[in-house]
């Protein structure tokens, strides 16, 4: 880690601010990449939902990433 910072802290102005940048872009791209994986197992459960399955059985099938109460929600009781 400390070679890390010290490579950093010898880029020039310039090249810190690109540095950031690339890094923040990385950032954004995962946090996009949550979102949309997110919304798909939304998408899924309101499926499973109408199909009339369980709230473990959605929480199972969205690898648990939607809790119980997430899919209360969902069903318009929470």
């Amino acid at each position: 880690m400390a070679v890390d910072v010290l490579k950093y802290m010898s880029k020039s102005d310039i090249e810190r601010m690109w540095y950031e940048d690339e890094i923040l872009a990385e950032i954004d791209q995962e946090a996009e990449i949550d979102y949309a994986r997110k919304e798909e197992r939304i998408k899924m459960a309101e499926n499973l939902i109408r199909m009339g399955l369980s709230n473990s059985q959605i929480s199972e099938a969205a690898d648990f990433t939607l809790s119980e109460k997430d899919i209360e929600v969902l069903r318009g009781n929470g």
